[in-house]
């Protein structure tokens, strides 16, 4: 090679080794570490909180439907259900009402679930006439806000009779409590029905003989 090319090809190496060496604006720009401290703002805290009204990507968080998301309308305990109530949704709530529900309330709802007859204190039957009168919304309060004898009106408890209802609304989305409702409304029917809330064309059904299963018991 000749000289002059050798020249030209060592600075080329040596100034490529520089380059590398060094580092860039993107490598060595300031930033804070993951709840570390930032001298910048008043309170040294480099974790800011969102500017308010902030909605994170793909989350309903405005929530801004009163019946759906509190169970309230015009300021009042809502009387109706947010969605027309479908088989599945009964279906759905059927499931969710067993999973969180029964252990206290039982499957028919008169409160005497499983770990009652172990000692837990007794809720009230869904079947009282002012449970059963109570509207959806009041359900629902219950739910996401939970329950102590003190917001109660008009109840009178015995001093042991501490009733206390958790609220559930981290463990149930919106729709899964108002099918909880719903089912609870089935199961209040299904214990105070009469002749005349069957549909005519089913009456017919009631007349016919009960079948056996295998084991021998009726169903």
């Amino acid at each position: 090679m000749r000289p002059g090319a050798i020249v030209i090809a060592s600075s080329l190496l040596v100034c490529g080794a520089i380059i590398g060496c060094e580092r860039d604006d993107m490598w060595e720009q300031p930033k804070t570490a993951v709840l570390g401290t930032n001298e910048f703002f008043d309170n040294d805290q480099g974790a800011r909180m969102p500017v308010k009204g902030t909605v994170a990507r793909g989350a309903d968080n405005l929530q801004e439907d009163d019946l759906l998301y509190r169970g309230m309308e015009n300021g009042k305990l809502a009387e109706r259900f947010p969605f027309e109530i479908t088989e599945n949704d009964l279906n759905a709530g059927h499931d969710k009402y067993d999973a969180f529900c029964s252990p206290c309330h039982a499957k028919s709802g008169d409160g005497m679930g499983m770990i009652v007859q172990r000692g837990y204190k007794q809720p009230f039957s869904f079947h009282i006439d002012r449970l059963r009168n109570a509207t959806p919304g009041y359900f629902y309060s219950v739910l996401i806000r939970g329950l102590r004898p003190t917001q109660l009106p008009g109840v009178k408890f015995e001093p042991d009779d501490d009733k206390v209802h958790p609220a559930v609304a981290h463990k149930l989305s919106p729709v899964e409590r108002w099918q909880i409702i719903a089912y609870i409304r089935a199961l209040q029917l299904s214990q105070n029905a009469t002749i005349e809330d069957v549909p005519m064309e089913q009456r017919g059904e009631l007349d016919k003989p009960k079948t056996e299963g295998s084991n021998g018991e009726s169903h």
